[in-house]
């Protein structure tokens, strides 16, 4: 016997009996059409004349025939996808034999034709109420992908393109393209030969009218399209046109070729599917999704340059009150940076420590300019006023929300890491990295400049402090670190704040996690 493709369902088989004996009023018997195998027997079995149930099987319509002088006998073929069932019923008679009984006859057969069609009519829409509800899932399971992993601050292309990713995944399509109605953005694409945007937005022209003419904004083509689109993309099979005008994201989302999904033993994977309306809502959440993108880009991209020209007036305040560190933070910054590079830290981490060097003595601005400036040593009270200002720092700094995340640097640059430092006496590596860094660029810059009680340190004695100083004032690895790159250290010269600091709010606000604003200054932490 060969061996079976599809397992036909016994329940499948009851519902069938059960409908058919309804409709019928007759018992019903239901075999698996490919093996003849009995599923369901009816309680008054009829007895079964001349039926071969898988030839049966093959039969386009039902048959109907006499069973005796009192009934008749219908075989049902049911097919259910790749599966086929036959059912016999017996059929109380009711016209004697002759002409009456001959249009009984039609009757039934045309009476049982229905029937079939209903049952498997009930099947497929089953069938395609399942498939959707698969496809919504689908949906549903990309844009969790999506906002989970996705950076709706980022790059706009980049996400665009993971968009467009998810597109061609849930329709099942061989590319997407989006193409912004603002001339100025570039046309983003997924999985086709690129177009200029030029020809991006030609092709686009010659589908408006045609796209205008929906109420919906939508054009499905699923003959190969003709003219300008059909000459850049000769091999172009269907296509679906969204017009899309979500709050900062106008344009059109072009989905492109959908084809058959892979299943286990096809042949016929490339198989062109058409494209339907209900595909297009499948496609609609990943254009709001677009313009959600759009939107908290441009909220992030108001809010850095707010936080630019913040940083800007705080670093310039810093200079004013205190002349001798002019360019101070900004050396500091550039030399945290390198030491974090040398440590293996990423773009992100370097970003965060620029901006954390930059704004590390903004606490000085409430520092009173004659202790500041004082050309000899500092009384107890002023040397404890001065050591306040990386607490005045962090709370200037509190109500920033999109650093919050770096405060720890400025809070905690002047702990030590034997304990000895202030503003809390952490010690090791409870005191945040991002301090420890700063702590060696700050005191590399420091004891290298003029101040008005000493002049700058030669660079040899500089170096011999640091090395002295491993493990008890500074982090061992920071020291390593340094060590490694010194070269590089000591060539940074004074740099005005430019470029570098948008890159470094750019990365830093991207990756800002939420903190606690209601922290402690003496007995918490500040996390990082």
């Amino acid at each position: 016997m060969p061996q079976k493709k599809h397992t036909p369902s016994v329940e499948q088989a009851k519902v069938a009996a059960f409908i058919l004996e309804s409709e019928l009023s007759a018992s019903v018997t239901v075999f698996d059409g490919e093996t003849g195998v009995k599923l369901v027997a009816a309680l008054n079995e009829p007895i079964l004349e001349d039926v071969d149930i898988v030839a049966s099987a093959g039969l386009k319509r039902p048959r109907i025939c006499a069973n005796g002088n009192q009934g008749w006998q219908a075989v049902l073929p049911l097919r259910f996808g790749p599966m086929t069932l036959v059912a016999v019923a017996r059929v109380k008679r009711l016209a004697p034999e002759g002409p009456v009984a001959d249009e009984e006859q039609r009757r039934l057969e045309k009476w049982c034709g229905l029937l079939v069609e209903k049952l498997t009519a009930s099947h497929e829409r089953g069938n395609e109420a399942t498939a959707r509800e698969r496809e919504a899932g689908s949906v549903i399971a990309a844009m969790d992908v999506l906002l989970r992993t996705g950076r709706l601050t980022g790059d706009r292309a980049v996400f665009q393109r993971h968009v467009l990713k998810a597109i061609c995944s849930v329709l099942g399509v061989r590319a997407a393209t989006w193409i912004p109605m603002d001339p100025s953005a570039s046309v983003v694409t997924r999985g086709i030969a690129n177009l200029s945007n030029w020809d991006w937005r030609q092709v686009v022209a010659s589908l408006v009218p045609r796209i205008s003419d929906d109420r919906l904004g939508l054009l499905i083509d699923n003959v190969v399209p003709r003219g300008l689109l059909a000459n850049r993309l000769p091999d172009l099979r269907n296509i679906m046109v969204m017009r899309v005008q979500e709050e900062g994201a106008a344009g059109y989302l072009i989905a492109f070729d959908r084809v058959a999904r892979a299943e286990k033993g096809r042949s016929d994977l490339d198989a062109p599917l058409d494209f339907r309306r209900g595909d297009a809502a499948l496609m609609a959440p990943f254009a709001t999704l677009l313009g959600a993108q759009a939107r908290a880009s441009s909220r992030h991209d108001e809010m850095k340059e707010l936080v630019v020209g913040l940083t800007r007036s705080l670093t310039s305040a810093i200079d004013a009150k205190d002349p001798y560190t002019f360019g101070h933070s900004e050396r500091v910054a550039r030399i945290a940076v390198e030491l974090a590079r040398e440590m293996g830290l990423g773009a992100e981490a370097q970003s965060d420590i620029y901006l954390v060097g930059l704004l590390h003595d903004i606490g000085k601005i409430g520092v009173r300019d004659s202790v500041l400036g004082k050309n000899g040593p500092l009384t107890d009270e002023e040397r404890d006023h001065i050591n306040q200002h990386p607490r005045i720092g962090y709370r200037i700094l509190l109500g920033i929300g999109a650093i919050k995340h770096l405060l720890g640097g400025v809070l905690y640059h002047h702990e030590q890491f034997n304990g000895a430092g202030y503003p809390d006496g952490l010690a090791g590596e409870k005191i945040p990295q991002i301090a420890r860094i700063i702590a060696v660029a700050d005191s590399f810059d420091a004891m290298r400049s003029d101040r008005p009680y000493r002049p700058g340190m030669p660079l040899g004695r500089v170096e011999s402090i640091l090395s002295g100083g491993s493990g008890t004032q500074w982090d061992p690895e920071v020291i390593d670190a340094y060590e490694r790159c010194k070269q590089k250290v000591s060539e940074i010269r004074e740099q005005g704040v430019g470029e570098s600091l948008r890159l470094a709010l750019d990365g830093a606000m991207r990756h800002a996690p939420h903190i606690d604003q209601s922290i402690s200054f003496s007995a918490h932490r500040v996390p990082v």
